[in-house]
């Protein structure tokens, strides 16, 4: 099973959606999994203020303005419309914007109030909006058509379940999109059964034909909530007076449909890092819940932590510390940073302190830096996380290609154009997902294969809060290596390894547990 990990990093974000939750609004919904919880959360978010058709306009200075004045367009990589270029003839890309309906109005009819529902109405340009039509999303094969970039494309679909023509959003709105659907499925509970498209099952639950529905959880896995989907949320229930819960939870999709159905919900002590905790892949083996065994039963359980405790990294200074299968941090030494949480093409810095080479140091929790496994190519085979012993422990060339895995985003870094930027891959099937690793008494390069002129470093400006790829100099970049230490308090014989990772019944990390039922290293233990 594609293991595939996404937590929040940023504390911005996470004090941006709580802060703006009304007391009490999902209350109704507490201690509901599954599709109970589906049902009490539509009685909560249907009922809203409806706007017209023409008031859309108006709204989007409030809803899906840039912080430089221009409007957010999903569907293009090119265009930076003013509010101004509204309506505009739409005969080729960048002439104008439009109100696009990203779930086809066509599939419910255009009846209301789904035909002016702000959450899933976003400005879009007007040409590619046109060339989407009403086709479904989907993940286009080796032939497509594509608008200035590649930033959007459709094709025929290439997932099995689905053979016709989709269209494929650009990966940075992947999961906004997908956010957007679980809300049309929840919101709408009662008048699905009236809808008509190629992706709809026919039920209230669970609503979506197994290949979109898994891929809707994964792009929601690897493009977690942004802050633009944050403020974009607040701004909507501001206009319309009701809320996206799957905004408000980053991972509530996991406890309604995924891996987690067995969780409940509980709006005042939400625990993203559980809920998103191994969710699954494509293969649909996420979907309603997960083995008692923790993970997949072919690899027993990831074994892997999401959040560790007080753990060292030390400084990489020569290529016999490159390990097939070890964990380490991209740190840019001069500025104090490491690269942290991924989002809209780069990688968000996380401060450290570092002392005589060691960095002590929490990760992949909220406001902390990435933890990533390097996997060499020969071995790409293996799953993230799985001890493979000593065959491939051995001293490494420069020459060498890696992964670079974010085990929490549950990606491989890529660079997917030659732009200074930062991409995910899922596997290493494309060479832009490689990078060979250079190290020198200087720093590390780390350069990607297939654009061998760009490295990864951290932008030196002033400001910038970002590691991207770039061809000129800027803050160089070294490698700290993970080196384990166990977390004592807990003494089960059931239990066997380095490091003890325990939650209680309800996902919630507990380091000194008392009597009761705990998940320790993915294995349920009672503890008399």
């Amino acid at each position: 099973m594609k293991r595939l990990y996404s937590f929040l990093c940023i504390a911005l974000i996470g004090t941006l959606a709580y802060a703006q939750i009304p007391s009490g609004y999902y209350s109704a919904a507490k201690g509901k999994s599954g599709e109970a919880l589906k049902t009490a959360l539509c009685k909560i978010i249907y009922s809203h203020t409806q706007r017209t058709y023409d008031q859309l306009w108006a709204d989007y200075k409030t809803t899906d303005m840039r912080d430089d004045g221009y409007i957010y367009d999903m569907y293009s990589g090119i265009t930076n419309y003013s509010w101004q270029s509204k309506g505009v003839t739409t005969s080729k890309e960048g002439s104008g914007y439009n109100r696009e309906h990203s779930f086809p109005k066509s599939w419910f009819s255009e009846g209301y109030p789904m035909y002016t529902d702000l959450h899933h109405l976003v400005p879009s340009d007007g040409w590619v909006n046109s060339c989407r039509s009403n086709n479904p999303f989907g993940e286009v094969g080796s032939t497509y058509k594509y608008s200035s970039g590649e930033w959007s494309k459709w094709g025929k679909c290439n997932l099995t379940g689905y053979t016709g023509t989709v269209f494929e959003p650009n990966d940075t709105y992947k999961g906004d999109f997908a956010r957007i659907y679980f809300y049309m499925a929840t919101a709408y509970e009662d008048q699905l059964s009236s809808w008509s498209c190629d992706i709809l099952d026919g039920s209230t639950y669970p609503v979506y034909e197994k290949w979109q529905l898994n891929m809707l959880l994964t792009w929601a896995i690897n493009d977690p909530v942004s802050e633009k989907e944050i403020k974009r949320n607040n701004a909507i229930y501001s206009i319309q007076k009701n809320r996206n819960p799957y905004v408000d939870f980053p991972g509530l999709e996991q406890i309604v449909w995924g891996a987690h159905t067995d969780m409940v919900f509980d709006p005042d002590n939400y625990d993203s890092t559980a809920a998103l905790k191994d969710p699954g892949g494509y293969d649909g083996a996420g979907l309603g819940g997960i083995d008692e065994g923790g993970g997949s039963s072919s690899e027993g359980g990831s074994g892997e932590d999401n959040k560790d405790y007080g753990n060292k990294y030390v400084k990489v200074t020569s290529a016999s510390e490159l390990i097939d299968g070890d964990m380490y941090l991209i740190v840019a030494e001069g500025k104090s940073v490491a690269a942290g949480y991924f989002g809209s093409t780069r990688l968000y810095n996380c401060a450290v302190t570092i002392k005589d080479n060691v960095i002590e140091t929490e990760v992949n929790g909220t406001d902390q830096p990435r933890r990533f496994t390097l996997k060499k190519v020969s071995s790409a085979a293996s799953a993230p996380g799985v001890d493979r012993g000593t065959a491939d422990r051995t001293v490494k060339a420069t020459t060498d290609q890696w992964g670079i895995y974010d085990e929490t985003g549950g990606y491989y870094l890529a660079l997917t154009s030659a732009k200074n930027a930062v991409n995910t891959a899922t596997d290493l099937s494309a060479k832009t997902a490689l990078w060979t690793i250079d190290v020198t008494t200087t720093g590390t390069t780390i350069k990607n294969v297939t654009n061998s002129s760009y490295s990864l470093q951290q932008n030196k400006a002033s400001g910038t809060d970002m590691f991207r790829c770039y061809t000129t100099s800027q803050a160089p970049v070294n490698l700290y290596h993970f080196i384990p230490e166990t977390i004592t308090g807990v003494d089960t014989p059931q239990v066997e390894a380095k490091e003890k990772i325990i939650y209680d019944i309800y996902g919630r990390r507990v380091q000194n547990p008392s009597q009761g039922i705990y998940i320790i290293n993915g294995k349920k233990v009672l503890i008399p």
